[in-house]
């Protein structure tokens, strides 16, 4: 018997060993982006002077670039970027264009909620990228305080491996001890230390990014913008929340919060004006479509399904995905919530009408809204 084995792991071996020789195997090269560094310094007008450092490695691909959406009331002034000490120039971005072509050049690519800033990788080698901008209204303020919530690093993609960041955040005066910060999207640090905040990460940073979030006495900062939807600053922490939430199911689908078509300031925006369930808001948003995400979704801007059918009808088309979020709102409140007759848990016993109508045929929709909520 061992010797039957022996022939029969022998002809096996040869049979790979030809398969191998005709159908070789692919190996896809990955980017490494051994470290991101930011050091930003903070204007008394709120604005932010900022200098990444990058340490990159190519391995495919044409370009690097730093992705920055929902800009609000910011604008990106005075951008530049070096490699290794050397100046590149600035030209109008075609993303198409080949490795040779974006060789010692960075640009803008606009995009429909917001830019990238990119910058050529030249070649394959190791290379250090300095990218210097500033963002205007960096801090705003609300009636009990002035803000920073800001994404500094956003995770780049599934063919980059990304090893270590660092940020360090100074301004006009000597940050306090006491000074409240927060550190979401990746497991690490976020403190004040010698006046100034900083920032790490304690291991791999994988499919993570960087958001910055930062309390401060209200009249810190002069000349600042205000934002509607963020009265004070708990609706701030609570929309980053929501990122947090998107951002993190977002991911187990191989997407980010780059790929969505609105924004989730006016999630929580709509449930605080119609005092809506924002958990309940979210658990139907992820279910029904994946936050915006589904071909169907796409589509028709129909992020709950208003108007779609199971039997691929679609009577309801919107001309955005945020324009999706007060009718849905305004339909489930009246028809399911009866106005105000029934509580989220009745719903959640049974979600249907007044007429006995399911919202969803899938019998276990309550269950699993609950599993999300």
């Amino acid at each position: 018997m061992p010797f039957l084995i022996g022939r029969f792991m022998r002809k096996r071996n040869l049979l790979l060993f030809i398969i191998l020789m005709l159908f070789p195997v692919l190996v896809f090269a990955k980017n490494d982006i051994y470290s991101k560094n930011a050091d930003i310094y903070i204007n008394k007008d709120g604005s932010a002077n900022v200098t990444e450092t990058w340490d990159v490695k190519g391995q495919d691909g044409t370009e690097w670039y730093i992705p920055l959406t929902n800009l609000g009331q910011s604008e990106i002034l005075n951008y530049t970027v070096s490699m290794d000490g050397k100046d590149l120039r600035f030209k109008s971005w075609n993303i198409d264009e080949s490795i040779s072509q974006k060789a010692g050049y960075y640009g803008i690519n606009y995009v429909n909620n917001g830019m990238e800033l990119c910058f050529g990788k030249t070649d394959y080698k190791r290379h250090t990228f300095v990218i210097k901008y500033t963002i205007t209204n960096f801090v705003f303020t609300t009636s009990d305080a002035d803000v920073i919530s800001w994404r500094i690093f956003e995770y780049q993609n599934s063919s980059t491996n990304w090893e270590n960041f660092t940020v360090n955040i100074k301004s006009f005066y000597s940050f306090p001890d006491t000074l409240d910060v927060w550190g979401y999207g990746y497991k690490g640090y976020a403190y004040v230390k010698d006046g100034m905040i900083q920032m790490s990460n304690e291991g791999d940073m994988g499919t993570n990014y960087v958001v910055l979030q930062a309390k401060f006495p209200k009249g810190t900062f002069e000349n600042l913008v205000t934002y509607s939807q963020f009265e004070t600053f708990d609706d701030v922490k609570n929309t980053d929340h929501v990122r947090e939430y998107i951002s993190k199911n977002l991911k187990l689908n191989g997407k980010s919060i780059k790929d969505l078509r609105f924004n989730p300031d006016n999630l929580v925006l709509a449930a605080y004006k119609y005092e809506y369930d924002l958990p309940l808001l979210l658990a139907q948003l992820q279910i029904e479509s994946h936050f915006g995400t589904t071909n169907r979704a796409k589509a028709t801007n129909s992020m709950f399904s208003i108007g779609s059918y199971d039997d691929g009808r679609n009577v309801v088309k919107y001309a955005d995905q945020d324009s999706s979020i007060v009718p849905y709102i305004k339909t489930v409140k009246r028809d399911f919530f009866m106005n105000g007759e029934k509580e989220v848990e009745d719903v959640l016993t049974n979600f249907v009408n007044k007429e006995g109508k399911r919202y969803a045929m899938n019998p276990n929709y309550e269950r699993d809204i609950m599993k999300k909520r």
